[in-house]
């Protein structure tokens, strides 16, 4: 007889857990549900990130400014979405920055397998576009608690014509309150970040890649606590107003990375 029974067991591995370091438990229990993703392998996880890092910002000539506001510790990143190589620029720049970063992408990206993987491995987390996606989002929370970056674009999607737009100087479309939402349920700061340039890599219509440069600027951190007080604002009203703060502090971002990506571009 050996003297284990199941309670033993049970007991043995709740003494392995509690000895886990909180990061590592609370992204486990962040990603407890069954189905897409699953924890990236995290050598895997850098293998990719060293290959957007050395492909992606040499080929289409990143570069980057204000980089000085990002927050240390956890807090959102929210980019414009004028093209799908917007995700795998800021992908790309990871590295770099050392953001935890767990960009959340369109559910249906996963439909295929082998970028399934890919995507999986850089850390994304999959969100219906089409209705709130409470599951997601409290991964996501789960995850910020962590200490990751969670990457969300507000607007939802690629902004591809101006009917999609409701501020046509920045090319910004209507905006959701995820990202906002986020925020202030878990007290970190929100970064907006202008993107310029990736819409020409591949404008619609055509078929083949081009390699324009591509300018990133980050803008100021925007703090829940000190933009959108509690003791000022009912819960839905500050979600509303941050939401606003956000694209507001996306389109100056725009701004400053359009009018550097224009000087690089003549």
């Amino acid at each position: 007889m050996s003297g284990r029974t199941p309670q033993k067991d049970a007991a043995e591995k709740t003494k392995v857990k509690s000895r886990e370091p909180r990061h590592v438990a609370m992204r486990r229990h962040a990603l407890a549900d069954k189905g897409k993703p699953g924890e990236p392998k995290w050598v895997l996880r850098s293998f990719v990130l060293f290959l957007a890092s050395i492909i992606i910002v040499p080929m289409y000539r990143v570069r980057v400014t204000g980089a000085e506001n990002l927050p240390t510790g956890a807090y959102i990143m929210s980019p414009n979405h004028l093209s799908n190589m917007d995700a795998i620029v800021v992908i790309a720049l990871t590295r770099r920055y050392g953001f935890k970063l767990r960009l959340l992408g369109k559910r249906n990206l996963w439909k295929f397998k082998p970028l399934a993987w890919i995507i999986d491995q850089a850390g994304a987390l999959p969100i219906s576009r089409d209705k709130a996606d409470l599951d997601t989002m409290r991964k996501a929370s789960n995850l910020l608690k962590a200490g990751d970056t969670i990457g969300i674009f507000p607007e939802g999607t690629r902004i591809r014509n101006e009917d999609m737009m409701v501020d046509k100087d920045h090319g910004l479309g209507e905006a959701h309150g995820g990202a906002a939402w986020l925020a202030i349920r878990n007290n970190v700061p929100v970064v907006p970040v202008g993107i310029a340039g990736t819409d020409r890599i591949r404008p619609d219509g055509m078929r083949t890649l081009r390699f324009p440069a591509v300018d990133v600027h980050f803008g100021e951190a925007l703090v829940p606590d000190e933009v959108v007080p509690a003791s000022e604002y009912a819960k839905k009203e500050r979600i509303a107003r941050l939401t606003d703060l956000v694209m507001e502090g996306i389109a100056a971002s725009f701004e400053v990375a359009r009018t550097d990506n224009a000087k690089r571009s003549r």
